[in-house]
């Protein structure tokens, strides 16, 4: 799994030392996406998942969607969610591993032996599921308020599918 072993923001740019590789961000920006895809990415391991892999282009839907929730009143049909994790915030950008917990929290409802669709644990099964091999974010501010968005691709919360894409959280034997 990638992780970030350093940060370093300048004014304009950010270099990430990944995996011994020097990568350089155009902003703190996607030194913050960073830290939110290895945040969902170590929580994707707890369920033996294949990590996510960073998309371009659902990065610029999901950079769409968080400026639009927060700018357009009722802004989103239920098409155009399918994919999408949701978190509104205070006026501040909030933690990504706050983000990541908040959506994975929501597995506190989740019955892993009577799987299904269920709105009030969608962020975490999304952010689990199996079958979602890429992701891409947004985070806008305005009002007083900060959106942040992560679309996934394939779409998850199939209903029909949960018990084969919601994997039960992997426990170690003790000897």
């Amino acid at each position: 799994m990638n992780q970030v072993l350093a940060v370093t923001l300048l004014s304009l740019f950010a270099i990430l030392i990944c995996n011994e590789k020097v990568i350089l961000c155009e902003s703190d920006t996607t030194a913050y996406h960073l830290r939110l895809y290895n945040s969902i990415n170590s929580l994707r391991v707890k369920h033996t998942v294949a990590s996510l892999k960073w998309n371009r282009t659902l990065t610029e839907m999901a950079e769409y969607f968080a400026t639009r929730i927060l700018t357009v009143a009722n802004s989103f049909d239920i098409e155009e969610s399918e994919g999408i994790n949701f978190f509104i915030g205070g006026s501040t950008r909030p933690a990504a591993s706050l983000v990541a917990d908040t959506w994975y929290n929501e597995s506190l409802s989740y019955d892993f032996n009577n799987p299904g669709y269920n709105a009030i644990y969608l962020n975490f099964t999304q952010l689990i599921w199996k079958s979602s091999t890429s992701v891409g974010f947004g985070v806008y501010t305005a009002n007083n308020h900060t959106a942040v968005i992560a679309k996934f691709y394939p779409a998850g919360n199939i209903r029909g599918k949960f018990r084969q894409n919601v994997i039960p959280k992997y426990k170690k034997l003790r000897r």
